[in-house]
């Protein structure tokens, strides 16, 4: 019997950027501006308002779904063939990032309010608003401190400096191009969208899967190995074709996985560029064929992987500028459960494979590296989604698991 898994539905989580700003220093009608803009380039664009009222109302008295609510339903959902609205009672409050994770697969969230949650910030301050002046004294002073507070420091009561400034105040506009803060004007609507989408909208993401191994131990090619019934490289597929703008397999029989274009189309079938195997040479050639600067990679082995993890790592290598976000795991990296920049590490990658190193520790010494918290992706009572089947052996304990758990 073949064991069919239930389909992965996308969940790319969605950038996000928080707009601050006292009470009528015009959020709501600049971000009105901005989406408008956005949205006419293409952008998927969903939107998130702080409310300081805890029980706020939506709902329009008399309709049916305000009367389920009045009767004591503690969640009501409307649905028709073109919108959802969903409310409902919270057990105990949320935060705006755990909010957020209800909102995946935008291309940017615009959140209005929210400071000191660690979301980047820009901050709006108006002249002709009292409360703004007092505000940009405070900001002044801390843009001319020589330690200003960065953005994984903050609290609402210390916020960091922002990440762009929109203001019709001159000492303000002139403090914040001495220190290299962005500044924008009310009217710069195109400017502001430009730098938004520079920055922070979800960058294109290739996933490569890893095939090309020698598989020494397996005694046959891991990708052709039966698993559930099928080849492993069908289940891997599956498992990651919805969360990829670009899709390629790197391997050393492209002869042999030709079938898989036929359910794949847009599949991208890459051979080793180097004629000797290794893991630096995998991961050169994944890079060199990617069409996208974010490039995430995957080994073609690990069965219970979460393609959650790379999109996860793409939003933070985007939001931190780094070259690679790479699984930090009981004190090792996880190369082959990562995401690579491009331009930055394929003349590295390069360089090094050149000089005959085979060793990926060579390329994360060589790059500036953020280590992501493999902790985080963790479940209990579910396999290890960075465990590696090496062996018949292994990979029959691994079918067991796998039906248990999934």
């Amino acid at each position: 019997m073949i064991y069919e898994p239930l389909p992965h539905k996308p969940y790319r989580p969605s950038p996000a950027v928080s707009f601050v700003g006292r009470q009528n220093s015009g959020k709501t009608t600049l971000l009105e501006k901005i989406i408008t803009e956005l949205t006419r380039q293409g952008l998927a664009i969903g939107t998130m308002k702080h409310h300081g009222h805890p029980e706020f109302e939506i709902d329009i008295p008399g309709k049916d779904s305000y009367r389920h609510r009045a009767a004591g339903s503690k969640a009501t959902a409307i649905l028709s063939s073109k919108r959802l609205a969903f409310t409902c009672d919270l057990a105990q409050e949320i935060s705006c990032s755990e909010a957020l994770e209800l909102m995946p697969n935008y291309d940017l969230v615009l959140v209005e309010g929210f400071r000191g949650i660690g979301l980047p910030t820009i901050e709006l301050l108006r002249a002709e608003n009292s409360k703004d002046q007092i505000a940009a004294e405070a900001l002044i002073d801390r843009l001319s401190s020589t330690e200003p507070s960065r953005s994984d420091d903050e609290t609402p009561d210390r916020p960091a400096i922002p990440a762009a400034i929109v203001t019709d105040m001159p000492a303000v506009e002139q403090i914040a191009r001495k220190t290299a803060v962005e500044v924008f004007g009310f009217e710069d609507i195109e400017a502001i969208a430009a730098f938004l989408r520079k920055r922070y909208t979800r960058a294109l993401l290739t996933i490569a899967i890893q095939a090309g191994g020698e598989s020494k131990r397996m005694g046959q090619s891991k990708a052709l190995t039966p698993f559930l019934g099928r080849p492993l490289i069908e289940h891997m597929l599956e498992v990651v074709a919805s969360f990829a703008d670009e899709l390629i397999v790197t391997t050393n029989e492209e002869p042999e996985l030709r079938y898989l274009l036929e359910r794949h189309p847009k599949l991208r079938l890459v051979s080793d560029v180097m004629e000797e195997r290794g893991a630096l040479p995998g991961l050169l050639t994944a890079i060199e064929a990617s069409s996208n600067d974010a490039v995430g990679v995957v080994a073609c082995d690990m069965i219970a992987f979460s393609p959650q993890i790379l999109t996860r790592e793409a939003l933070a290598m985007q939001a931190n500028g780094s070259d690679a976000v790479v699984p930090f795991n009981n004190g090792n990296y996880e190369p082959f459960a990562a995401v690579y920049r491009k331009s930055t590490c394929q003349p590295i990658l390069e360089t090094i494979t050149s000089q005959g190193s085979k060793r990926m520790r060579d390329l994360i010494e060589s790059i500036d590296c953020t280590r992501f918290n493999a902790e985080l992706m963790r479940k209990p009572g579910s396999i290890d989604p960075f465990a590696n089947v090496n062996t018949p052996q292994e990979l029959a304990q691994a079918e067991v698991l796998y039906r248990m758990y999934s």
